[in-house]
């Protein structure tokens, strides 16, 4: 009996303080009806801005694909294999030297032979950088190594850009796959 009358209590209390909360909530909706309309606004500010932003980056996604498909000269100062170290925290970048035949293929300077763009090339690196951020990778390479490995404005570029993705992927657990 006594713990009937108990919970009657509380489910009556309850249903006040609902009843209450509800008619507090109505009035101050009354007397400020410019947020009632903001509250609606941001709704819908915030579905439209989920479907912008879905149409850019599929829209943006496209282009990427396009533009990785696209013709590059080859850097004759060699060329880098870029990894995510997730133990160390750090971006990773193996150089590995090459010449330009003729035909404006890489091949091995040692052997001659060509260097295939896919698939595993039994071929030790020369040197190896690393850093925390992409910018500190690009710092290492570009401005602090001297003769320069990086010959040509694109591939700097691209390397940039390569640095800045392994960056994001080592930041949010991503898989890095280099392009």
């Amino acid at each position: 009996m006594q713990i009937d009358r108990y919970y009657r209590r509380e489910f009556t209390r309850n249903l006040v303080d609902r009843h209450y909360f509800e008619q507090k909530r109505a009035d101050f909706r009354s007397k400020n009806p410019q947020i009632v309309k903001l509250s609606v606004n941001l709704d819908l500010i915030i579905r439209l801005t989920i479907k912008f932003m879905t149409l850019l980056t599929d829209n943006l996604t496209t282009i990427d694909r396009e533009l990785s498909n696209r013709h590059i000269d080859l850097d004759p100062n060699g060329y880098f294999i870029i990894y995510v170290d997730r133990v160390a925290g750090l971006i990773c970048a193996k150089h590995y030297s090459n010449a330009i035949d003729d035909r404006g293929l890489a091949v091995d300077p040692e052997t001659g032979k060509v260097i295939p763009a896919k698939g595993a090339v039994a071929r030790t690196s020369d040197l190896l950088f690393t850093g925390r951020t992409a910018k500190e990778l690009c710092v290492k390479l570009i401005e602090q190594t001297q003769p320069c490995l990086v010959s040509m404005f694109d591939h700097a570029a691209y390397l940039g850009r390569e640095f800045v993705r392994a960056e994001i992927a080592l930041l949010s657990g991503a898989e890095y796959i280099q392009d």
